[in-house]
């Protein structure tokens, strides 16, 4: 079982979210994480906050459902810099587990956590 448990926020196209700031969940050092996609074709976007300590890495696992042609792809780790804020694209098909959720862990010190829904534009 995961330490931190994360939900997202979803992004209405052409219209601007809720304010942000002070918005995430934290995990610290040693913590794993676990967040749960409404879909495994959802795309998210994962903002990524170093809370000033100094550098910080997020990993993501990997997949590891079947069929995926993404699940072999591996683990995504993000290294963040001191006071560092970063996005990144993460990919259901990639890093979804075969109990629906997609799970990873922070290592040294302690980052903030917020996932965004994109929105579906085909």
């Amino acid at each position: 079982m995961a330490d931190v448990t994360l939900s997202a926020t979803a992004v209405t196209l052409a219209t601007r979210t809720s304010d942000l700031v002070g918005s995430g969940t934290s995990a610290t050092a040693g913590q794993t994480f676990a967040f749960t996609p409404a879909d495994s074709s959802d795309k998210y976007i994962w903002i990524l906050e170093e809370q000033n300590s100094g550098s910080a890495t997020v990993t993501f696992d990997a997949g590891d459902v079947p069929p995926s042609h993404r699940a072999g792809l591996g683990s995504l780790t993000i290294t963040l810099a001191q006071a560092d804020l970063r996005g990144v694209v993460i990919e259901g098909q990639r890093h979804m587990q075969s109990d629906g959720t997609i799970t990873g862990s922070v290592a040294t010190n302690t980052v903030k956590i917020t996932v965004l829904r994109l929105p579906n534009t085909n």
